[in-house]
């Protein structure tokens, strides 16, 4: 079933534009991906799968939370994915699709929007999803201590079961377009509500049969692995090709790499100048094989603007100028990079292709005005073992030229965005992912999480609200998201940097990697995945 003619002619649009464009002249169909290696491709052989196998992959992100309401880190999802099924879905084109929604439709004033569900879904501690567990898991969201979907929820404001399978949500005048996207990630995610009648404590470190998704977690260990298993009585016959899956953190690149290449591990994440170019060496050499991507992320330097130096707008101004970022295309990442000058890439609906703002580099104006303010110093942080940190090194090099003292900070992966969003940290380099939606990305960076804005009072004023009324227009809200962009940019909010190429490498026998949803943000959903006999 397709989503409603309202919502196709008035906001998918924006959906299926949103992360296929800038990658859709690397391949067909939108794909960006490449294979690289002796000849095998990843491309997805249902029938070849050997449906006992067990695939073991290797990622950087932590499994530290396993309850949706509660994860912190949009890196988590990898984890949850194989767990909870969400309301909507994305396809390997970035378009918003059903799942345990069938369809759904803004009214047309966009004070409302109602949602048709499955009525053939079952959790696997054997309770029925109808509209009365997503209210449920709506109302757990917005009101759990410690929630981290409060600010996505919020456009919501009731919760209306009209019948087992039709749920109406009523939303705050002029918000909420950007839900039906939201959806497709931990918001979206439905928990059996047998799971959290006590609170769910347990869920955030062993959600067991919570889930009515393709796989059951059987073994979590906190930070490192979770083991899953087959669910075999899945709604959904077309995924779950292995029995069981393991999802390993693995910190160390070089671990990960040698880790494909000895066969502990059957995929790895490879990201990086350095281990982007060995990766790419070694597939040469039949180590392994592998898929290079662009990703649709760009690395960004986020700037505290309550903290030291970086309260004074010049010295913000002279970081943006210091930047150098062909130098870090050509040198850092080797070529494997292209720069990046605003968040979203271009051929995106919010991308703005006229945006004049961002700052370019220019050294010598950025050493005016660190000299005439009597000198700068910051410290960056970058997460420990990410790509990050080469970033964070060629910046303390770059802004050290323009008299700008750097000193680094290494944090722990499952630490770093917490502390930034706490505001204890300078200035941290993070990997930004766009979400399907502006209006989601504004909300996590920006206007909560983590808080781009400190220390410019209301610089956007109502704009965020008019930019996500569900009444308007795709090209109307566009515009609405440029003169947001464009007024970051003049306060030097944050530094756009590049966005990179990763490398999925993997072994000959694994199949469907280029096809998996959120492959070019850098947290795919492997439910889809097979390996051959």
């Amino acid at each position: 079933m397709t989503a409603p003619r309202r919502w196709r002619t008035t906001t998918a649009a924006l959906i299926s534009a949103l992360l296929i464009a800038p990658l859709a002249a690397c391949g067909s169909g939108g794909s960006d991906t490449g294979t690289t290696g002796t000849g095998s491709t990843s491309k997805a052989d249902p029938s070849s799968y050997d449906r006992n196998a067990t695939i073991t992959i290797g990622t950087a992100s932590p499994s530290t939370i396993l309850d949706p309401a509660l994860q912190n880190n949009i890196g988590q999802n990898t984890f949850t994915f194989l767990i909870y099924d969400s309301l909507t879905q994305m396809d390997s084109d970035y378009n918003v699709k059903p799942m345990l929604a069938t369809s759904w439709e803004f009214a047309a004033d966009g004070s409302s929007l109602t949602l048709k569900l499955r009525d053939d879904v079952t959790f696997n501690d054997g309770t029925k999803f109808d509209a009365s567990v997503v209210k449920a898991n709506l109302e757990r969201g917005k009101t759990l201590a410690g929630s981290a979907l409060v600010a996505t929820l919020e456009p919501i404001t009731k919760i209306t079961v009209v019948d087992p399978t039709t749920v109406k949500l009523d939303l705050v005048k002029g918000e909420g377009a950007e839900l039906p996207a939201a959806f497709t990630l931990n918001a979206g995610m439905m928990v059996s509500p047998k799971a959290f009648a006590n609170g769910g404590a347990q869920l955030a470190t062993d959600p067991g049969t919570a889930g009515s998704g393709p796989y059951v977690p059987t073994k979590v260990t906190s930070g490192q692995e979770v083991d899953y298993t087959r669910n075999d009585n899945y709604w959904n016959k077309d995924t779950a090709y292995a029995k069981t899956m393991v999802v390993r953190t693995v910190v160390d690149q070089a671990a990960r790499i040698n880790g494909v290449q000895t066969g502990d591990l059957d995929v790895a994440q490879i990201s990086g100048a350095s281990p982007v170019q060995e990766s790419l060496a070694k597939m040469k050499q039949g180590a392994f094989e592998g898929d290079l991507v662009t990703q649709a992320t760009p690395v960004m330097l986020m700037l505290n603007a309550e903290r030291g130096d970086l309260k004074k707008p010049e010295i913000r101004k002279a970081i943006a100028l210091a930047v150098n970022r062909e130098e870090m295309v050509d040198g850092l990442f080797s070529g494997n990079a292209t720069a990046a000058d605003q968040f979203y890439a271009e051929g995106f609906w919010a991308h703005n292709p006229d945006m004049k703002t961002t700052r370019s580099f220019d050294l010598e104006a950025a050493k005016k005005l660190v000299t005439d303010a009597g000198g700068a110093s910051l410290t960056i942080a970058a997460a420990t073992g990410s790509t990050a940190e080469p970033v964070a090194q060629a910046l303390q090099d770059q802004l050290g030229k323009a008299g700008i003292k750097v000193t680094l900070k290494s944090v722990p992966f499952a630490q770093i965005d917490d502390m930034y969003r706490r505001g204890e940290l300078d200035a941290q380099v993070i990997n930004a992912s766009p979400a399907p939606d502006p209006a989601s990305t504004l909300t996590y960076y920006v206007t909560a999480g983590f808080d781009a804005l400190r220390g410019h009072g209301d610089l956007l004023g109502n704009l965020p609200t008019e930019a996500a009324d569900p009444s308007k227009t795709t090209e109307q809200r566009a515009q609405d998201y440029f003169k947001i962009w464009d007024l970051m940019a003049e306060k030097d909010v944050w530094v756009p940097i590049v966005r990179s190429k990763q490398v999925w490498v993997r072994s000959a026998k694994i199949g469907g990697i280029t096809e998996l949803p959120w492959l070019r943000s850098g947290f795919p959903n492997y439910r889809t995945i097979g390996k051959t006999k």
